[in-house]
């Protein structure tokens, strides 16, 4: 490896689950009344140079007001508690990635409050209120 080179790790943490979704959402109309498991899952991406987090799982169930699908989560899995898991203090964090802005991969954004927020473009302009720290790729 050259001194130009750097090294990442790859290591995914699990945020909770949902226990109950509906498979004609995923199967293009298949599957009608069918139910299946998936888990909600961050990446932490690991260099000498950086450490990135790449989604933040959901967040609070009690403000959801039923609005989306239910999850449950282990003491474990509590985003402070799983990233700690893989050697990583959320408020250490300086890049967090967000893949898109789904409840369930874009809440928690509070508990980083080093980091600087990367989001598509397009999902960038949809926002009204943007939180602090939030840049597009």
């Amino acid at each position: 490896m050259s001194a130009d080179e750097v090294l990442w790790t790859i290591e995914p943490v699990c945020f909770g689950e949902f226990p109950a979704l509906e498979q004609s959402a995923f199967t293009y109309m298949r599957g009608f009344g069918e139910k299946f498991s998936a888990p909600s899952i961050g990446f932490v991406l690991k260099s000498d140079v950086a450490t990135v987090l790449v989604d933040t799982g959901p967040g609070d169930q009690s403000g959801d007001r039923g609005l989306h699908s239910p999850w449950t989560q282990s003491t474990d899995q509590r985003i402070e508690t799983a990233l700690r898991s893989v050697g990583v203090e959320a408020s250490d964090l300086e890049h967090v990635v967000l893949s898109h802005l789904h409840y369930d991969h874009c809440s928690n954004l509070s508990l980083f409050p080093r980091a600087t927020f990367v989001v598509q473009a397009e999902a960038h302009f949809r926002l009204r209120d943007l939180p602090r720290g939030l840049t597009c790729a």
